[in-house]
């Protein structure tokens, strides 16, 4: 019996890319074949990293990587999010519509799902019109999406303004400590007290959740200009790394997640449940 084709959509910017990235591995562990469909110029990046590193041969284990074009020009500025977007949303739903053709005419198992990046929601107009269920995808925080969806009702309320300015950003020769959700549940499963420096999105929620409900890391205080000093830097990493506290709590989710991702586990008995979803 052919394996269940499942195709995964990842908006193309690298914090959405990895978790997808991990997710697809763990379907190919349950059995399952993956396409993965990045943008020509994330594609050529992975590509880069998986043989600068010898892992290349790896995907051939069940994920085919595979790439349609963004809808934007070699040298265009994809930092520029709304450009993006806007780009994306109105390129590549046809140009994917042809990849899924053209897996179907190379004799590939016909795609049964698309999982898709919440925030790729064009992708699942596609899959609509040839039959494929799908399942949409969010990889960040689940809290952040709550609240995401709470937003008209918080503003209604008058608790946040959305016309508020948000930090400014790091100057250039200052190090600043990345917070991505994917790393903050690496960091969570390894046992490892944090030093949070958010910058981004919902980087800020994981902060207070790691500095003010789990109490296994502190954040550093920007001073004038929004710059966070060395001695401040340094002086953090100090209390962080000193802090016994800190250390036992951190300990203690980790071997909770553990047992959350082990076999007979919460989380392990949630996903197998999806994998059989899929397979049906």
């Amino acid at each position: 019996m052919a394996k269940a084709h499942v195709l995964v959509v990842p908006m193309p910017c690298q914090g959405h890319v990895t978790p997808l990235m991990e997710l697809s591995h763990r379907l190919v562990d349950h059995g399952l074949e993956v396409t993965f469909v990045n943008t020509e110029v994330d594609h050529a990046m992975v590509v880069a990293a998986l043989r600068a590193s010898g892992g290349e041969a790896a995907l051939c284990g069940g994920i085919r990587l595979a790439s349609i074009p963004d809808g934007l020009a070699g040298d265009e500025d994809r930092k520029d999010i709304v450009k993006l977007v806007d780009a994306y949303t109105r390129h590549m739903p046809g140009h994917l519509e042809c990849l899924i053709a053209e897996l179907e005419a190379a004799g590939r198992p016909r795609v049964k799902c698309l999982v898709g990046d919440v925030n790729m929601g064009w992708s699942f107009e596609v899959a609509r019109k040839f039959g494929i269920r799908v399942v949409s995808f969010w990889p960040a925080a689940t809290a952040c999406f709550a609240f995401m969806l709470k937003i008209p009702e918080l503003i209604e309320d008058g608790l946040i303004d959305d016309k508020a300015e948000g930090p400014g950003a790091p100057r250039r020769g200052v190090l600043r400590v990345a917070l991505r959700v994917e790393s903050t549940m690496e960091g969570v499963r390894n046992g490892v007290p944090f030093l949070c420096w958010p910058y981004f999105a919902d980087q800020f929620l994981d902060r207070n959740y790691i500095t003010d409900v789990w109490r296994t890391g502190l954040a550093v205080s920007p001073g004038a200009g929004g710059v966070v000093t060395r001695e401040e830097l340094r002086s953090k990493v100090e209390r962080v790394a000193g802090d016994g506290e800190i250390r036992e709590r951190a300990r203690l989710f980790r071997d909770a997640a553990r047992r959350g991702v082990g076999e007979g586990g919460a989380s392990y008995e949630n996903f197998r449940k999806f994998v059989d979803l899929l397979r049906e």
